[in-house]
């Protein structure tokens, strides 16, 4: 490892190189001679004065870069449990347990409808979890004494964005710029938690160690290679579990046999479910009453003669027919991204899903409140960065229309009408992005102008 002076620790200052191997192996070769020699010789090279250590003679080796990053402890079980211990005394449990439970649903967001200021033996996919709802656990809140919120924010994001960043599965020069930003942005504000009093330094080990994440993905690649998180996981999976279905006797055999079927039951279970989503058929009329009665026909006729305003719109609407009286609906869509930096090879996985659904009820005949899932939609003019040509779309249903190869004409017209869409979506845009298009300085994040309006779309890759 590096030297560093004990009084620096985790105080993000100017790095220190690294210890000399030669050097340290000379003074401990002075460890048979005078006792005095041996012991300035090793604080001269930065160790304590160990007796011939087990890793002296071990050939090839470089003991002081043997501790690799590993996200699960050092970075979840470590920075991010003492971040959120932080936010909860300066901001209040009370005040956070009530923001968890106002977030909205989400397909990859966990709710923590009972908060988390009770959770006790948290673990690293629960930190995880946490941490991916945490910054906007704080955006907007109020700290006491009349400190400023900006600089907790700030310090906040720097975290999460060091998070996130260390996680990525390939590096560049310019992805390791920005986890150095990163962690600057968190040193720079982080003093926030001296003036709110709630610690007085960052003498942590573990978030001293985020020093070293450059060095070692530049000596050893991602952190996945060396993250445990990965083993952790499977240790529950082939061992406790297994260990748990046995009668504890003789417990090896009974184990293998276990994980033997489990594997099999896995395969056939993939294999059965697949990616069906079962629809429902509504009613056109019921269509019609529930998105008001000329959303569907206005949707017609914008996508047959775009041209059409006022009057003349209402006319061709009023002129709609439909030689259909119901269509399937869907209450689940699946994305997927096609991913060629996995295990096994490159495939489509799924990254994400919209569920919209309304109220339901349950075997014991109680509400299940409706879910209208959120989406950013790009009209066609979004880029990878930045909201100009986004909205926030929320999601009433999704309509196969296929099948429908006449699915609406106009006696007015008296013409074929085009060819259906393949797909319909019955959406709310609910925020739409702002003219300036960058984002809020303390925040880093992009703020959106709230409106209401209602529009019948075609999905033409547009989530």
């Amino acid at each position: 490892m590096l030297f560093y002076p004990p009084d620096e620790i985790g105080e993000g200052g100017d790095e220190y190189p690294i210890r000399d191997l030669n050097k340290v192996l000379e003074a401990l070769n002075k460890a048979d001679g005078d006792p005095i020699e041996f012991k300035n010789a090793c604080k001269e090279a930065g160790i304590k004065p160990i007796y011939h250590p087990f890793w002296e003679e071990l050939p090839y080796t470089h003991i002081f870069r043997s501790i690799t990053p590993d996200v699960l402890h050092q970075l979840y079980q470590g920075v991010i449990r003492h971040l959120i211990s932080w936010l909860k005394e300066c901001c209040g449990s009370a005040e956070i347990d009530a923001r968890c439970r106002r977030l909205p649903p989400n397909h990859n967001i966990r709710l923590f409808l009972k908060g988390i200021s009770s959770l006790s033996r948290v673990t690293g996919k629960e930190h995880a979890q946490i941490a991916s709802i945490l910054l906007g656990l704080v955006i907007g809140i109020r700290l006491p004494g009349g400190h400023s919120s900006p600089r907790l924010l700030r310090a906040v994001r720097g975290l999460l964005d060091f998070l996130y960043l260390a996680r990525y599965p390939m590096h560049t020069t310019e992805t390791l710029k920005l986890l150095r930003d990163a962690l600057k942005r968190f040193h720079d504000n982080k003093d926030i938690f001296i003036d709110l009093g709630i610690c007085d330094n960052f003498h942590i080990p573990k978030l001293h160690f985020l020093n070293h994440y450059f060095m070692y993905i530049e000596l050893y690649g991602t952190t996945d290679n060396c993250n445990t998180e990965y083993t952790e996981r499977l240790h529950i999976d082939l061992a406790k579990d297994a260990w748990d279905a046995t009668n504890h006797k003789d417990e090896i055999p009974q184990m293998t046999l276990w994980l033997e079927r489990w594997k099999r039951f896995f395969g056939m279970q993939n294999l059965l479910i697949g990616e069906q989503d079962i629809g429902r058929t509504l009613q056109i009329d019921q269509i019609q009453a529930y998105y008001t009665g000329d959303a569907l026909a206005q949707f017609i006729v914008g996508l047959r003669d775009p041209h059409l305003r006022g009057a003349q719109a209402q006319q061709a609407m009023s002129n709609i027919r439909f030689h259909f009286n119901a269509v399937p609906v869907y209450h689940k869509i699946k994305f997927t991204s096609y991913d060629p930096y996995v295990v096994g090879g490159p495939r489509e996985s799924v990254v994400d899903a919209i569920h919209v659904h309304p109220v339901q009820k349950d075997k014991k005949n109680q509400d299940i409140p409706a879910r209208f899932d959120t989406a950013l939609i790009n009209d066609g003019t979004g880029q990878e960065t930045g909201v100009a040509g986004w909205s926030i779309l929320q999601h009433a249903d999704f309509s196969p229309l296929r099948s429908r190869t006449t699915w609406a004409t106009t006696s007015a017209y008296g013409r074929i009408p085009p060819p259906p869409p393949a797909d319909m979506k019955c959406v709310e845009c609910i925020a739409k992005n702002r003219s300036d298009d960058l984002p809020v300085t303390n925040e880093l994040c992009y703020s959106l102008a709230v409106e209401k309006l209602l529009n019948i779309e075609v999905p033409e890759r547009a989530i």
